[in-house]
């Protein structure tokens, strides 16, 4: 099921692949602004996801080897 059939009332809109690029790359040099409201949401989300930024946090971290 495609956003489109779930929510019809939104617009569809197509981007290549270059504009796509160029604005990524402008995000990257310029970069975005949230709204507030957005951004508190974004801090609630990721609020669990986080963890400690510490040696022992870090002991084991890093890709997984002979898989």
């Amino acid at each position: 099921m495609t956003r489109q059939v779930e929510h019809p009332e939104l617009q569809r809109h197509e981007i290549s692949a270059a504009q796509f690029q160029a604005t990524y790359n402008h995000a990257l040099e310029q970069g975005i602004e949230v709204d507030p409201d957005h951004w508190n949401d974004l801090n609630a989300t990721a609020w669990p996801m986080l963890v400690r930024s510490d040696a022992q946090c870090r002991v084991g971290a890093g890709p997984v080897r002979g898989l």
